[in-house]
């Protein structure tokens, strides 16, 4: 309650009837014009009568904002503002919420507004008010007012939020097309796969088939098998793990340049993280080479794939991304990983001209052990995955 501030304000029409009274006021009292008198205690009257409701209104109100857990952008965001009328005898009438969210990011502020016709005696109501988070990054709230000027509208009260919280929109998220994960195969031929069985358990059952040469005695179905007088087996979804760092190449050739093509390879990185980090087995590193490189595993917890998520709604781009800092920030958060994952806006060629040459060298490596996977998501042969816009 401390952080609310209650005023009452002259609405326009008031500040003419003011203006009237006081007309009316001089000229009966030079003229002796009885009829300007009783006009003058007219429009005092009314005004009193406003400042009075104005000031029980005032008193009696409180406004509250509610903001989401969490926001994708390209979502719609919905925000809810609890009003409560602690008045045991009065029912406040016409009341207006205004809002504004400012973009971090763009410094667009954009005001909301949202209507509440009624809030009867000693009752609290939610009142909803959407808005769609069209870009990712963080945006900052307030300071929101709650005011009514019944009856009259002479006098506005008004109960005015100076808190300004804050809400992370996470970066969008893309819709997978089928057979995504070729994408995190780094290796072709059948040499050797960055994916890796994990645990003991067969896994999820998907069904029966006809058996094998090679196939475990234990995965065989009697019942089936006794029926169809030939041995069936139990076909699992066997649970796999995947170890590999996932780097995204936050590249913007200029300041001014269009950032279409960094946002996607953000976006894509968010939809991989969010498919991969839930699951526990999965030994998942995100990195992330920009203005300021930065690098965190994945656990498997919600907390996890929302502090990842934060990284990537917090990215800038640059120039000269630092890729040798974002590696070695990897490197020491997690260890030693198998495969690498790069998400770029530009070519493989593009980045190793443009890269120093150290950095150069250390991602050649990479690339002859057959450890690396490039994804230029401009280019809509290499990232054939994902619908990119």
């Amino acid at each position: 309650m401390s952080d609310l501030r209650r005023k009452i304000r002259l609405t326009r029409l008031g500040a003419h009837f003011v203006f009237v009274g006081c007309f009316a006021m001089l000229g009966g009292a030079l003229r002796g014009f009885n009829l300007l008198l009783v006009v003058a205690g007219l429009i005092i009257g009314a005004l009193l009568m406003q400042w009075r409701w104005a000031r029980s209104a005032c008193e009696s109100m409180s406004l509250e904002r509610q903001l989401p857990d969490e926001v994708f952008a390209g979502q719609s965001l919905r925000i809810h503002y609890q009003v409560a009328n602690h008045n045991r005898w009065l029912t406040i009438w016409l009341l207006g919420i205004e809002d504004r969210v400012s973009v971090a990011r763009s410094g667009v502020i954009q005001p909301m507004r949202t209507s509440l016709s009624k809030i009867r005696r000693g009752a609290t109501l939610t009142v909803p008010l959407e808005m769609v988070a069209t870009e990712r990054g963080q945006l900052t709230f307030g300071p929101s007012v709650l005011s009514t000027s019944f009856p009259l509208d002479l006098l506005a009260a008004r109960i005015e939020d100076k808190r300004q919280p804050t809400q992370l929109v996470y970066p969008r998220l893309f819709e997978l097309k089928r057979g995504w994960q070729r994408l995190l195969s780094s290796r072709h031929g059948g040499m050797s796969n960055p994916i890796q069985r994990s645990g003991r358990s067969e896994g999820d059952f998907m069904g029966l088939r006809e058996y094998r040469i090679g196939d475990k005695l234990r995965w065989i179905h009697w019942r089936t098998t006794a029926r169809m007088d030939e041995p069936v087996v139990c076909q699992y979804d066997q649970p796999r793990r995947y170890d590999l760092c996932l780097l995204v190449d936050a590249y913007l050739p200029t300041p001014h340049a269009d950032d279409g093509h960094v946002e996607d390879a953000i976006s894509v990185a968010a939809t991989i993280v969010v498919q991969l980090a839930a699951v526990g087995s999965n030994r998942i590193v995100l990195a992330i080479a920009g203005r300021d490189p930065v690098a965190a595993p994945a656990s498997g917890s919600i907390e996890s794939q929302r502090r990842l998520l934060a990284m990537l709604a917090r990215a800038e781009a640059t120039k000269n991304p630092l890729f040798a800092d974002a590696m070695l920030k990897a490197r020491s958060t997690a260890g030693r990983f198998r495969d690498m994952v790069v998400i770029s806006p530009r070519s493989i060629e593009d980045a190793m001209s443009e890269l120093p040459e150290q950095t150069g060298a250390q991602l050649g490596t990479w690339l002859r052990r057959g450890a690396l996977r490039w994804v230029n998501v401009s280019d809509p042969q290499s990232s054939p995955c994902f619908h990119v816009s």
